[in-house]
């Protein structure tokens, strides 16, 4: 009977341990599943952040012209399983995998909180997951759908932070319920082992290991709920600091961007930048590929070799920022109502670096354009008190009378080039054809204007005009030798008219503001005053200045015959002082009251060609002169021209310097086409000297300030024959001499047009 209890109480001890181990396992194994199944939330918990990764990913390599690879769409399709696999495990229960690999179940929730949480999940997650499905059915081949992915994940990304932080909250409780249920019978087996006094020291020990198991779990709890405590605080420090830079980024005023080695641009930069550039999501986007749109082609090439050198390591940060080509650059961004708006980009650079690689660079872009705009404000209002400042020294030495003269002539002069210059003259006019004959036709006339007004200056010693007027022939003289010509390239010529104008706009006002200061000069031991010093005397007082008739005016300009001597005298010697030469002009036989008033400019216009024309081609210098038995001082001879009868007829013009060299001719024409070089001997010398008044012809090796051109003669030639209606006669000694005879004819002598003002008078007196 004793055996039969003894082997009772070893049997329901036996039994009672078994029951204690098994409840004690249970409970480590819930422990151990619990810990899985929450560490696996956690991990969970930042799926839709994994997505959003994946998805950013393979829109930069679209944008780069890559292509995502297979185990870019199989990470993103596990993503999106892992997340269905947890709402159903919650929702409806079920098997998921823990951290560790093992299979783990999950309850349905079953409080009314999470469950609308989860609700609410499912429905933000439905459309995701329809979207992430066809995108890796696609092999990520639509960018519009990743794009609208991205956009949907940024706007719900709250609502996936809120429901996982339900599920953990709703794990928590069912460990801690399940627990419970396991304590309890654990502890009830325990008492029982307790009452058999033999058994007091295994039960002793199987407790105290069973103790060991609780304070292992509770410390693996304690662990746990710590580790989770640590992430929710190191997530709200990760949103609060990127909830702030996002701040920062979005009311900076300067354009902040991240590039990588290959240029392309990061998912986080400052909303000023996209105002800068005027466009939208630039992230993923390759910055020399944005700015190529807006760059000349040397530009751009400039830049892209730049960019590699920030990215240099071996090169010194300080040495590439110093060379940065990009500090001030001029873009056009074209308007949505059609041309272009011009703006100023400001680029500065700072390299990132990692491990001793320069893993990015900032790039920080500012709109400079009110500064650049100012400082060009500044620059020009400078350049203009320069300008002005020139004019004003330019003109003290010149008679006021001569200064108002050149400004009403000049004007006049422009005037012509505005009506040459019309833009409907050139709107249809191509390169072929007699369209371009008349577009070289229309430059040849463009060019003898421009080349009188600059003689004139010279006349006056207007230095400033001179060069200004020079700058204007030479874009005449690149359009000449242009093999084709279009309307367009007139362009260049009317802005210089335009700037020409207000040039001489502003000599006018100085002019006026110097008439309230200075007076004329008046000479002195005479009875009446100068041409000159009339134009400077009020209206008033010019009728009575001096004896005689005074001359018929044009445009309410004379010129005064002792000035053109005067300024004659005073140009050639200017322009043998730069050419280290010596001149005479021997006047005493001429008198440009010997012909009409109106014709007085033209005959002063004319022989200022002429006497720069002799000078630069004709006088030898000392050295030369003295070589060939001369004076080294050169004679420039102006002299009326007598008939037969001893009348007046015209000018005669001579300078005893070098004279034609024929064959210099010859060889300028046939190289410039004028002549079949195998007819070249049917030329004499009267036809190769008549060459000299082709349009563009000019023996000169080079251009300079006074001849290269070929226009001084041409000029004479169209004001004599052309506007006067007269001849011109070449004869030339080489070595000796050269003689220009200009025959006018009686129509333009002084007595032509007192007959002209007669015959008027009479005409209205019959219609009267």
């Amino acid at each position: 009977m004793r055996t039969l209890i003894i082997a009772g109480l070893v049997a329901l001890l036996a039994v009672m341990v078994g029951l204690l181990y098994h409840f004690s396992q249970a409970m480590a194994e819930e422990s151990s599943v619990s810990k899985e199944v929450v560490y696996n939330s956690l991990r969970e918990r930042i799926l839709p952040l994994r997505i959003y990764k994946s998805l950013v990913q393979m829109r930069t390599q679209i944008r780069n012209g890559e292509k995502p690879s297979a185990d870019d769409l199989k990470a993103l399709d596990g993503h999106r399983t892992r997340m269905n696999t947890l709402l159903d495990g919650f929702v409806r229960g079920g098997m998921i995998k823990a951290v560790t690999g093992r299979d783990a179940v999950l309850r349905p929730i079953e409080t009314q909180v999470a469950r609308e949480t989860v609700r609410g999940v499912e429905k933000v997650w439905v459309p995701l997951d329809t979207d992430i499905s066809e995108i890796v059915a696609s092999g990520a081949a639509d960018l519009t759908r990743i794009e609208k992915a991205i956009a949907y994940l940024d706007k719900n990304s709250q609502v996936f932070d809120t429901a996982s932080e339900a599920l953990t909250t709703e794990e928590y409780a069912y460990n801690a319920a399940r627990m419970s249920s396991l304590e309890i019978p654990r502890n009830i087996v325990a008492v029982l082992l307790a009452v058999g006094a033999g058994l007091v020291i295994p039960v002793t020990v199987l407790l105290g290991r069973v103790r060991s198991s609780a304070d292992a779990l509770s410390q693996t709890v304690s662990q746990l709920e710590q580790t989770t405590k640590d992430l929710e605080t190191s997530s709200a420090e990760l949103a609060r600091s990127k909830q702030q830079s996002d701040l920062i980024l979005d009311t900076v005023l300067q354009g902040l961007i991240l590039i990588d080695q290959k240029g392309v641009i990061g998912d986080k930069y400052s909303r000023e930048v996209e105002a800068i550039f005027r466009m939208n999501n630039l992230a993923g986007m390759n910055l020399l590929n944005l700015l190529q749109r807006l760059l000349t082609e040397k530009m751009y090439n400039t830049t892209r070799d730049y960019f590699e050198l920030l990215f240099n390591k071996a090169l010194k940060e300080r040495q590439v920022l110093k060379v940065n080509p990009l500090e001030e650059l001029e873009v056009n961004f074209s308007k949505p109502e059609g041309g272009f708006v011009t703006r100023y980009l400001g680029f500065s650079f700072r390299r990132i670096m990692r491990d001793g690689e320069v893993e990015q660079v900032l790039v920080t872009v500012n709109d400079v354009t009110q500064r650049v705009q100012l400082e060009q404000e500044l620059r020009a209002s400078e350049k203009r008190k320069e300008r002005q400042f020139d004019l004003l020294l330019g003109i003290l030495h010149v008679e006021p009378a001569q200064v108002r003269e050149f400004i009403v002539t000049t004007g006049q002069e422009l005037d012509s080039l505005n009506g040459v210059l019309k833009a409907e003259d050139f709107a249809q006019a191509t390169g072929g054809g007699s369209k371009a004959d008349q577009l070289r036709k229309t430059l040849d006339i463009v060019f003898r204007h421009v080349h009188n007004i600059k003689g004139r200056a010279s006349y006056l010693q207007l230095t400033y005009f001179e060069r200004v007027v020079g700058e204007f022939e030479e874009k005449i003289h690149l359009l000449r030798h242009r093999p084709v010509l279009t309307g367009d390239d007139f362009l260049a010529l009317v802005i210089a008219q335009s700037e020409l104008r207000n040039d001489l706009t502003e000599l006018q006002d100085i002019s006026q503001r110097l008439s309230g200061i200075r007076q004329p000069s008046m000479q002195i031991g005479t009875g009446a005053p100068t041409r000159a010093q009339q134009l400077a005397l009020p209206e008033n007082e010019k009728a009575n200045a001096g004896g005689g008739k005074p001359g018929k005016p044009t445009n309410g300009v004379v010129a005064p015959g002792d000035d053109i001597i005067a300024g004659l005298a005073n140009l050639a010697n200017t322009i043998a002082g730069r050419q280290e030469k010596k001149v005479r002009l021997e006047t005493s036989e001429f008198d440009v009251n010997a012909f009409r008033t109106d014709i007085h400019q033209t005959i002063r216009d004319v022989l200022i060609q002429l006497v720069r024309n002799a000078v630069t081609h004709g006088i030898e210098t000392p050295e030369e002169r003295k070589k060939a038995g001369k004076d080294v001082e050169g004679v420039i001879t102006i002299a009326l021209l007598y008939n037969q009868e001893g009348g007046v007829e015209g000018i005669h013009f001579m300078d005893d310097g070098r004279g034609l060299d024929y064959s210099k001719i010859l060889r300028r024409a046939i190289d410039m086409d004028m002549i079949a070089e195998a007819d070249a001997a049917k030329y004499d010398h009267d036809a190769l000297a008549g060459l000299i008044f082709h349009p563009g012809f000019s023996t000169s090796e080079g251009v300079t300030v006074d001849a290269g051109r070929g226009v001084g003669m041409d000029f004479v030639y169209n004001a004599i024959v052309e506007q006067c209606g007269g001849e011109i006669a070449v004869c030339s000694e080489p070595k000796i001499n050269c003689e220009y005879y200009f025959r006018l004819g009686s129509r333009n002598l002084a007595g032509a047009e007192e007959d002209a003002d007669a015959e008027s008078s009479r005409t209205a007196a019959l219609r009267n």
